[in-house]
């Protein structure tokens, strides 16, 4: 595989805003183990994205306010995991009118690279 989607950030008080939590029973020891794994795929060629929405995961980003909070806790977390993007799955809560409204403004500050 080329992608590999990480399952799955998880939404906050913050409309739109999201975070991730790496569940132990993945079996890391540290969160820096996860990182060094996350760093090891992309020199291999291979792209790391963060996965948003699933079965449970209700972002909502129904305002322009939550779309950029999306956007800016997406870019938050490209860079403190070193995620190259993001999967979006529609399944709960993305408005598509404010989702094309926080994706120009994630890709402006991902620049070119950003895989969706």
């Amino acid at each position: 595989y080329d992608i590999i989607a990480v399952s799955f950030a998880d939404a906050t008080a913050t409309p739109g805003q999201i975070t991730f939590n790496l569940d132990p029973a993945v079996g890391y020891a540290s969160v820096a183990d996860f990182k060094a794994d996350v760093a090891a795929k992309k020199a291999a060629g291979k792209s790391v994205i963060i996965s948003v929405g699933g079965e449970k995961g209700n972002v909502t980003i129904n305002s322009d306010a939550s779309a950029t909070a999306f956007a800016n806790s997406t870019y938050a977390l490209m860079q403190e995991y070193g995620f190259n993007g993001v999967d979006i799955d529609l399944e709960h809560g993305i408005n598509s009118t404010y989702l094309t409204k926080a994706l120009p403004q994630l890709s402006a500050k991902a620049g070119s690279s950003l895989v969706l």
